[in-house]
């Protein structure tokens, strides 16, 4: 009898519902953090400042998410690829 051949490591697979939970991810914290600082710029009459500093923020916070959810970062025993 023949024997299979050996598969590499394998990798985790994101199914559709991942994507949907990743597509949430990314989108929450630009929205709260462009929120915060709309709120912020009317408080302190700062406008647009505090407003553009959120939204750059909450990209760079939902994009850290993301590389590190699909596995660029760091997997999930917190070793460096």
């Amino acid at each position: 009898m023949e024997t299979p051949p050996e598969k590499g490591p394998e990798r985790p697979t994101l199914s559709g519902t991942q994507f949907i939970g990743l597509g949430i991810e990314m989108v929450v914290p630009v929205v709260l953090l462009m929120y915060a600082g709309y709120r912020l710029d009317a408080w302190l009459g700062s406008k647009p400042w505090l407003v553009l500093l959120g939204t750059f923020l909450g990209i760079a916070v939902s994009f850290y998410g993301m590389f590190k959810r699909v596995g660029i970062i760091g997997n999930r025993r917190g070793e460096k690829r």
